[in-house]
């Protein structure tokens, strides 16, 4: 039987000391000296319901730091075959460079020791500083050479647009390793989470996500990243799906009264790119916006939160059609060799 990937799998450091053993002396006196206590993300608050189950609560640390909680709710039983972990401790939120990168760093190594090791079916995502570009592909090239990193994860609500060409480094790092670039919602410089500015309710950032999203996708088409990297994967988390159809429409119809003013392709662009998806909550079982109906592998629960992604790809040729392919399809299969319970 082929089981579904949990492809959106929110684990949490249980403390900053928890880093320690994999920063440098430096960097470790520069967090206790500073009296830093940790990173942990806003956007998730700990007492909204929707941050973690209630089963996840509970215990020394917050939802989502012991591997055998979350591979009891995730994995075992009914649930996910794998598990995609994607880390939000904020520390691409850091202006300092070299602390940002240095953190980065020490959360991979810190997945691989504790997460990767603990269980097989757990996969990681590389987290990196997008204030050091050439650093952060470093570091792509670094952990991909550690089994069991499955993709590069990039923060929604960046200091510039994902598309722009200081960002490119870590692309062609992604696509030279054959990982995927995955866009979660999230903050990484200095930028509110909403395009027109800061909002005053949870529920605004929460629910906006989305367009953020949307945003960073324009960015990527239409400064070219898609064309110059054909063989990059770039994966949307946590944003939905049914805005894609007006926005890949708009797109082409602009593009033919706009074809000078930047945007790359030309018609089509985005939709007939073999490395575009998507990731959103539930497969969608009705036809869409004119399209057949999207469907896709029955998604697992999510440790954290009480929803769980299916990964679709975008429209495939005109006439547009929503096509469906398996979660696996967009991850490589990079098994590693932890332990299996």
């Amino acid at each position: 039987m082929i089981r579904p990937v949990d492809c959106d799998v929110h684990h949490a450091v249980p403390d900053l000391s928890a880093l320690f053993p994999f920063l440098a002396d430096r960097w470790v006196d520069y967090c206790v000296e500073s009296g830093v206590d940790g990173f942990d993300p806003a956007f998730y608050p700990v007492g909204i319901p929707l941050s973690a189950r209630p089963e996840a609560r509970g215990g020394s640390g917050p939802p989502g730091s012991d591997p055998d909680t979350v591979r009891a709710h995730v994995l075992d039983g009914p649930g996910a075959g794998h598990a995609i972990l994607n880390c939000l401790y904020a520390v691409q939120a850091l202006h300092n460079a070299d602390w940002s990168t240095a953190l980065a760093g020490a959360l991979n190594d810190w997945q691989a020791a504790c997460w990767l090791a603990a269980d097989r079916r757990f996969r990681a995502s590389v987290v990196v500083s997008p204030h050091d570009p050439h650093a952060a592909a470093d570091e792509v090239e670094r952990c991909a050479a550690t089994s069991g990193f499955v993709q590069v994860l990039l923060l929604g609500s960046s200091q510039a647009p994902l598309g722009q060409r200081l960002h490119w480094p870590i692309y062609a790092a992604a696509e030279a390793a054959g990982l995927p670039v995955a866009i979660h919602p999230g903050v990484a410089g200095a930028n509110p989470l909403s395009p027109v500015g800061w909002s005053s309710h949870y529920v605004e950032d929460y629910a906006g996500a989305a367009l953020t999203l949307q945003s960073q996708l324009t960015s990527v088409v239409c400064e070219g990243v898609l064309a110059a990297h054909p063989g990059l994967r770039v994966v949307l988390l946590e944003s939905g799906v049914t805005w894609l159809p007006s926005l890949i429409w708009r797109l082409d119809k602009n593009w033919k009264a706009l074809r000078r003013g930047g945007a790359v392709g030309g018609p089509g662009a985005l939709a007939d790119h073999p490395g575009a998806w998507a990731a959103h909550r539930r497969p969608l079982r009705r036809p869409t916006g004119g399209h057949p109906g999207v469907d896709g592998a029955v998604p697992g629960p999510d440790g954290r939160r009480r929803d769980a992604p299916a990964r679709q790809r975008l429209p495939a040729m005109a006439p547009r059609r929503w096509t469906c392919r398996p979660v696996g399809a967009a991850v490589p299969r990079r098994a590693h060799a932890g332990a299996e319970r």
